[in-house]
This record gives structure tokens, sequence and C-alpha cells, in this order.
């Protein structure tokens, strides 16, 4: 699967219908949002997402369409749906390495190997 961090570059469909697997599956699907409902609308299992970057993007939503897991992405002019490899709640660690972006990947194994070497010090010391 290519995300758009990937250099792939959206492909631009017109209708929901329009917005298969086999596309998913090659990259990014990008709809104008005049075209379509809401995703609130949509009969996919979605449910508004916390855990997601925003990427400029009023609202994004997860959850299983087909079988896959899928992010959606809401902006004032355009909706994104993609598929992740993983889904951050079930598979936070395969999530961060293959659906992340590289600079918000970089910054979270930073802080996280940071939080580990802090509590690994915090240990030493209350083990004296």
């Amino acid at each position: 699967m290519v995300h758009e961090f990937d250099d792939g570059s959206p492909t631009e469909v017109r209708s929901l219908d329009a917005v298969t697997l086999e596309r998913l599956r090659a990259g990014t699907v990008e709809l104008p949002r005049a075209a379509v409902p809401d995703p609130t609308e949509w009969e996919w299992d979605l449910s508004q997402s916390l855990l997601s970057f925003r990427s400029g993007a009023n609202r994004v939503y997860r959850g299983v369409h087909h079988g896959e897991d899928v992010q959606v992405r809401v902006y004032d002019d355009r909706i994104t749906v993609q598929l992740d490899h993983a889904n951050p709640v079930e598979a936070p660690i395969r999530h961060l390495l293959l659906d992340v972006p590289p600079k918000p990947r970089a910054l979270l194994l930073a802080v996280g190997g940071l939080a580990a070497l802090g509590l690994l010090g915090l240990l030493a010391v209350v083990l004296r």
C-alpha cells in the first residue's frame, strides 16, 4: 500500500462506488467533497479518530471497509481514503512503523526512547 507521504499521488475518483479495494491497494484515493455524502453517512464501519495525524484535515475517521483498515480524512474541498497496514489501537507498533509519516514517526520514536531511558533510570534509583 502506498501512502501519500510515500510520494503516491492520490487517484481522483468522482463517486464513492469508485473507491474499490483495488484502487486503495494501489494508493490513496481522493474524492471531491461536493460529489459524495459526509463519511458519517457512508455504510462503512467508520468512527471519528483522535489517534490520527490530521495532515490539515478537518476530521479523520478510521474503520473497516471490506475487511480492511481504512483512514478517511475530510478537508474543506476533498475527502481522502487510504488503507492502513495496521489499526493503531490493535497493533500500535506495526502501525507506527508502516503507516505513520516519517517525520512524526521519528518524533514519536525519539520521545518513546527518551521515556524508556527515563524509566530505566528511575528503576535503577529505586532498586538501589
